[in-house]
């Protein structure tokens, strides 16, 4: 891609024939093992996951919840809208720049929807994860431990993804960016 990874703070992931194969709401769907794991890897690297995807959210959520990645994903837009306005909100919640956005989507239209609500956003066809994990692995680890991620969060706080201790990792990954940057 035309684009520096290192200037990725969020990855904003398509679902349906980009982060996994297959439509869900039509059929089975197999998620990619790297797929997973390049979550993972990216969260210890510091770098925000989101969703925005054309589904139905509590379908997506068992299916993330049961490989066991649903609480990587902060402020997650899963409904039927378009995804222009809902990427650049999404942006907005995070209190990001889209420059140091990357929305990843197999259908060019909705890539080309995203760049006109969010002029500087990075945006990318699935074609660019494999080029993506390889930059990933050779990353050191910035927060290894996950430790923004075990921070409670505030009271009124509570979106995205969580645990069954109430802990939100889109509020813990939002509050350490706003440190750190």
């Amino acid at each position: 891609m035309n684009f520096n990874p290192e200037k990725i703070k969020v990855i904003i992931w398509d679902l349906d024939e980009t982060f996994w194969s297959g439509t869900i709401s039509e059929e089975t769907i197999s998620i990619p093992e790297e797929n997973i794991k390049l979550i993972k890897t990216l969260t210890s690297l510091g770098i925000v996951n989101s969703i925005c995807s054309k589904n139905d959210m509590e379908i997506v959520k068992k299916q993330l919840q049961e490989v066991g990645v649903w609480e990587y994903f902060v402020f997650p837009s899963v409904n039927w809208e378009p995804k222009g306005k809902r990427i650049q909100q999404l942006i907005s919640n995070m209190n990001l720049r889209a420059a140091n956005a990357l929305f990843i989507d197999d259908n060019v239209s909705n890539l080309n929807e995203a760049n006109y609500f969010c002029n500087d956003l990075m945006i990318s066809t699935p074609e660019f994860i494999p080029e993506l994990i390889q930059w990933a692995n050779g990353k050191d680890e910035k927060d290894p431990e996950q430790g923004r991620a075990r921070q409670p969060a505030p009271e009124g706080e509570q979106q995205g993804g969580g645990d069954e201790d109430g802990l939100y990792l889109a509020v813990r990954c939002v509050k350490a960016y706003r440190i750190v940057f």
